[in-house]
């Protein structure tokens, strides 16, 4: 088995990133014995002190060869670094193997928004009024 990359790198720093394509494929050692449709299995497993559930792969079951999008999902993660594994695994009775590939998502801290205060002052500066140009009514 043979996949398109060993690891992957996602960063968040405001949006979520977009997914990532994995190309994966049975390689066999003698091609007269080439099976028609080897059928894969995909599990993630995350390996941070937080879990969750901030990884996933579609479609997680199916034949090679196969282009397999790993996604990730950093709504509820706190600032940090968050490792995950994807295992993909020849699932039938036949053919033996399997490979991992490392998950790795930098989930940086977004700006403090500013306080209702700060916007009120700054608004009012944008919009102060000369003297005598305010008239009642207004």
């Amino acid at each position: 088995m043979a996949v398109s990359a060993d690891q992957l790198h996602f960063s968040r720093s405001g949006e979520s990133p977009p997914p990532q394509m994995l190309a994966a494929q049975y390689l066999a050692i003698d091609t007269k014995m080439a099976p028609s449709a080897v059928k894969y299995r995909g599990e993630v497993r995350v390996a941070t002190p937080a879990g969750g559930n901030w990884l996933s792969i579609t479609p997680d079951t199916g034949t090679f060869p196969a282009e397999l999008e790993v996604d990730v999902n950093p709504e509820d993660l706190a600032p940090g670094s968050y490792v995950g594994f994807l295992v993909l695994s020849i699932d039938d009775m036949v053919h033996i193997g399997s490979t991992t590939v490392a998950i790795l998502l930098e989930v940086s801290g977004e700006p403090e928004p500013e306080s209702c205060c700060a916007v009120i002052r700054r608004q009012a500066r944008a919009h102060t009024a000369s003297p005598g140009s305010f008239q009642a009514g207004q």
